[in-house]
């Protein structure tokens, strides 16, 4: 029991003291406990073993799984019995380590001469000329890029510009081969004219020679019925002698179905009101290919929806029917047109053609107009307070006579003459794509321009500034390319004229106008 305590009091002194513990303690030099009844003096002693001890066949966890026991050295008048043994502690990992890393000398020996070379390499002058040059070549290229960079820039804007002075001369030039080709044809038929009229005084000569001859011998003339189918024989005889290619495409170019078209207009008869319906501006159109008298109305220069109409009398009456069509995309402007069951307009703000089947009751075809020019006004909204007011003419015109369907709009891919030049193209009234060799430049630019409408073929334009005193100022013949002034009088039927709509009905061969919300037609008078 005596034992007992003196052990625990050498323990409890050893924690005070801060004095290592000869059980836990790798390396013990000795250690002294005092008891109260006598003295207490053991030595452990650990020598470093053998590194023969510690390889033990290379099996080191022998040694850490073990406990170190060994014996104690006890003075000879020690009153207690010392035993010292050390557990967890492997004496052995240090020379084992040694002996790795003497193991590892020889490489660490070859490799030093070999990072010694490599130092010398880099610290030489060659590889500090290098660095230099290299960073000298890294600013001369990054300044190269620059310049590089800076030219091509301007090389770009400078072949922006090429481009566009050449874009501009093609068009010049297109304009200038286009009019020499019509002037071309202009000569060859003024040429074969001509040689018609040479011809034909060439044979009169002959007739009147020989009648004098005649008369001085006592002979008898023709009859005079004779007479004129010999003439007739002869012209025929004239014309196909020696005929010229060229001649004969201009004459067929040129030919104008006279058997469908009411003849050359001549005057604008007195307009008659049918109705009183909507606003100052809109359209009321009817179906040339349609007998049953349908009238289709679109108030307004901006809308979604077009009213129907069974007859005049409906129209007069103010009584739509309920067949409204609400269609698919509002429409902007007045040149609307209904041609074999479809409503033809152009999509507000836009540059797209729509074609509105009526039976189906939706869009039926699409088309673009690329070189379409807007106006300005044409692409501001509808609002209050700045509403558009009417300018005389419509981004788009659609119309049908007897030979189709047309649009009408001014283009802005014929260079720099004219800026947005007025064109006329027929178009195919399924498809809405052009026909083919159907685009005629008019010659006339936004400003100068109004209403128009089509009337076999021939294009005739109102002055800008006459919708209310009213005069057809400019015609175009699609068949010989040429325009006149025709400055047919256009009677209006009042004074205070506004008109907003103008289109031509080939079915009953009238206008079809919409003068400030009134309905009228307009009588024409043709010359054939």
């Amino acid at each position: 029991m005596q034992r007992i305590l003196r052990v625990v009091q050498c323990a409890l002194l050893t924690l005070a003291l801060g004095i290592p513990s000869v059980s836990s303690t790798d390396s013990v030099s000795g250690s002294s406990m005092f008891a109260g009844d006598g003295e207490c003096t053991c030595r452990c002693i650990l020598r470093r073993p053998e590194l023969e001890k510690c390889r033990l066949g290379n099996n080191t966890a022998a040694l850490i799984s073990k406990p170190l026991s060994f014996d104690p050295i006890s003075t000879p008048k020690s009153k207690c019995q010392c035993q010292c043994e050390i557990t967890g502690y492997n004496p052995c990992d240090a020379e084992l380590k040694l002996e790795r890393l003497r193991n590892r000398t020889p490489d660490v020996e070859k490799i030093e001469p070999i990072v010694s070379m490599l130092h010398q390499a880099l610290t030489s002058a060659d590889i500090r000329r290098l660095s230099s040059n290299t960073n000298r070549a890294t600013t001369h290229i990054k300044t190269l890029e620059q310049a590089l960079l800076s030219n091509y820039t301007a090389e770009r804007v400078f072949m922006k510009k090429i481009y566009t002075s050449l874009s501009q001369t093609a068009m010049l030039y297109q304009n200038f081969t286009e009019a020499l080709r019509l002037l071309s044809r202009e000569l060859y038929k003024l040429n074969s004219h001509l040689r018609v009229y040479r011809d034909m005084t060439i044979q009169q000569g002959h007739k009147l020679q020989d009648n004098m001859t005649s008369e001085q011998n006592g002979s008898v003339p023709y009859d005079a019925s004779q007479s004129n189918i010999s003439n007739r024989e002869n012209k025929e005889e004239v014309n196909t002698v020696n005929p010229r290619e060229e001649d004969v495409e201009v004459e067929l170019s040129n030919t104008v179905p006279e058997d469908s078209c009411a003849g050359t207009l001549m005057a604008v008869k007195t307009p008659r009101a049918f109705g009183q319906f909507g606003r100052k501006e809109g359209a009321w159109l009817r179906d040339p290919l349609s007998r049953d008298g349908t009238l289709y109305l679109a108030d307004y220069i901006f809308g979604s929806e077009l009213l129907e109409f069974s007859d005049t009398e409906a129209l007069a009456q103010g009584r739509p029917s309920s067949r409204v069509h609400m269609l698919p995309c509002s429409y902007s402007g007045t040149g609307h047109t209904v041609y074999n069951g479809s409503f033809y307009y152009l999509k507000a703000f836009t540059r797209t053609l729509i074609r509105y089947s009526l039976s189906h009751r939706a869009t039926a075809a699409w088309g673009l107009l690329e070189d379409l020019s807007l106006a300005a006004q044409s692409l501001s909204k509808f609002g209050s307070g700045s509403g558009r007011s009417w300018q005389g003419y419509n981004d788009v015109t659609f119309a049908s006579d007897e030979t189709g369907l047309w649009v009408v709009y001014p283009s802005n891919h014929f260079g720099t003459i004219v800026d947005d030049e007025l064109v006329l193209v027929q178009l195919d009234p399924e498809e809405l794509t052009p026909r083919k060799d159907s685009l005629w430049k008019v010659g006339l630019s936004r400003p100068q321009y109004g209403l128009s409408f089509v009337i076999c073929g021939v294009l005739y334009v109102m002055d800008k500034d006459s919708i209310a005193r009213g005069a057809i100022s400019f015609a175009f013949d699609t068949h010989s390319n040429s325009q006149t002034v025709p400055a047919l009088p256009f009677s209006t039927g009042s004074t205070s004229s506004y008109l907003t709509q103008l289109s031509y009905s080939p079915l009953e061969r009238q206008l079809y106008g919409w003068d400030n919300g009134v309905q009228v037609k307009y009588p024409l008078h043709f010359a054939v």
